[in-house]
């Protein structure tokens, strides 16, 4: 059987471009939560991060 999510979907289709900054941010905020609550546990001050805003074209997307 062919998956077709992968067949379906071309490199330069905007919406495979748009999830992939998607997850490219979520990543970094993930990373940096888990960098937090380590520094917490481990009674360290909170790090300190230059988290970047998510793009409005992708939060207000239908």
């Amino acid at each position: 059987m062919q998956n077709h999510s992968t067949t379906l979907l071309k490199k330069g289709d905007p919406f495979v471009t748009d999830n992939r900054k998607l997850n490219r941010l979520l990543k970094i905020y993930w990373h940096q939560l888990h960098a937090m609550a380590d520094a917490e546990l481990a009674g360290l001050p909170e790090p300190t991060f230059f988290t970047p805003k998510l793009p409005k074209n992708l939060i207000t997307r239908t």
